[in-house]
């Protein structure tokens, strides 16, 4: 997922969901983000309790 941030010097955290093909979320984490550049790319893997269809960033916000 892409990161764009206004203070590249603030940590952020991500709530970041993987999604079954009903939509029941099958897994969700915290992603943390540490000070650094303004924007870039991210990957990052979701632990599921079954087969995921999507992934999507829920929310994101500065600590």
């Amino acid at each position: 997922y892409a990161i764009q941030r206004n203070d590249p010097t603030m940590p952020a955290t991500c709530t970041l969901q993987a999604r079954d093909v009903d939509k029941n979320i099958v897994g969700e984490i915290e992603d943390e983000i540490t000070p650094g550049r303004a924007s870039f790319e991210r990957t990052t893997s979701i632990p599921t309790r079954s087969a995921a269809a999507t992934a999507l960033v829920a929310r994101c916000r500065v600590k």
